[in-house]
C-alpha cells in the first residue's frame, strides 16, 4: 500500500475484471462530512454496506466492483480506510 498526500493506493494481490477493464488498484480519496451524510440518506441498513458504500464513493468505483473483490484486498483497503478516518496527532 502507497500513501501519498494521505490518499492511500492499495495494490491488488487478486485483481479483478469489470467492465472489459482489469483492476489492479483502489485510491482512496479523503473523505467529508458530505459524504457521510450522502451515505446516511441512501439508507444503508447495517455497518458493512456502509462501509462498502463509503469505500465505493472514496475510490470512484461502482459498489459491483468493491462487492467483487478479493476478502484480503478488502481488508487491506478497509485498514487504509480506518487509518484515514483516526485522528490527526
Amino acid at each position: 500500500m502507497t500513501n501519498k498526500a494521505n490518499t492511500p493506493t492499495v495494490t491488488l494481490s487478486y485483481p479483478i475484471e469489470h467492465g472489459g477493464k482489469t483492476i489492479n488498484t483502489v485510491t482512496l480519496r479523503r473523505a467529508t462530512v458530505g459524504d457521510t451524510l450522502s451515505i446516511q440518506s441512501e439508507g444503508a441498513q447495517n455497518p458493512a454496506e456502509v462501509e462498502l458504500r463509503m469505500v465505493a464513493l472514496l475510490s470512484g468505483q461502482p459498489s459491483e466492483v468493491i462487492a467483487k473483490l478479493d476478502m484480503q484486498d478488502y481488508l487491506a483497503i478497509q485498514a487504509a480506510l480506518q487509518a484515514m478516518m483516526r485522528p490527526a496527532g
